[in-house]
């Protein structure tokens, strides 16, 4: 990474890399906290030039089961999955920055997550919230769900990020359609556990159901 000096701030509208002689010799600490601002404010200029997106939407609470789907389901579609273990924590204001503060304080004060880099997750997580808020209208959404805990709750989070659009949203139930197209004897409860060859089954029978009501959509919110 190159460091440049400006003497002005109105220098830099018209600053170029290219034309400029980095500065050598120095070195910069920065707080994470002040990188996370940083690259929050980064990725928020990044959504205003997007690319829109005009396939079908794909949201799982898992990054593991979001894996399979990609690989199983046939372009164009795009996948957003949460890196977040909704089955334990405060679920508190999670869509404002209040709450993903609070929740993050209670982990770091009661779960051992040494092995997890906190600002990664935090980013993470803010990103895909940002992709949720830029889903395209009339575009499909399909949200996963298995009968655990982590999915359940991650469902009813999703549902309420989705709130303020009118796209059909479809919720395929992954654990009950694995029982009544594949497996009959020994069900499955997690999306994650299914092969690519279950995803793509399940999503073939499961893409033609009706979509959630708006009743069913704020039942699941409340």
């Amino acid at each position: 990474m190159e460091t440049y000096e400006l003497n002005h701030p109105e220098e830099f509208n018209t600053f170029t890399h290219e034309e400029s002689h980095p500065l050598f010799g120095r070195g910069y600490f920065i707080q994470q906290n002040d990188t996370y601002k940083m690259t929050k404010f980064i990725n928020k200029q990044i959504q205003k030039h997007r690319v829109i997106n005009d396939g079908p939407i794909h949201i799982v609470s898992t990054e593991s089961a979001a894996g399979t789907i990609r690989y199983s389901i046939d372009r164009p579609r795009k996948v957003l999955a949460f890196s977040e273990f909704f089955s334990f924590g405060p679920l508190w204001k999670l869509d404002r920055e209040e709450g993903q503060a609070y929740r993050n304080e209670w982990l770091f004060d009661n779960i051992n997550m040494e092995f997890q880099d906190d600002y990664e997750n935090e980013m993470r997580f803010a990103n895909t919230l940002l992709e949720i808020e830029d889903i395209e209208e009339g575009v499909p959404i399909y949200i996963w769900v298995g009968n655990n805990t982590l999915e359940q709750i991650g469902v009813r989070f999703i549902l309420q990020l989705l709130s303020g659009k009118a796209n059909a949203v479809f919720l395929i139930n992954s654990a009950v359609l694995y029982q009544k197209l594949i497996n009959h004897h020994l069900p499955i409860y997690h999306t994650s556990q299914m092969t690519p060859d279950h995803i793509k089954l399940i999503f073939e029978q499961g893409k033609n159901s009706h979509p959630l009501s708006l009743e069913d959509r704020e039942q699941y919110v409340r």
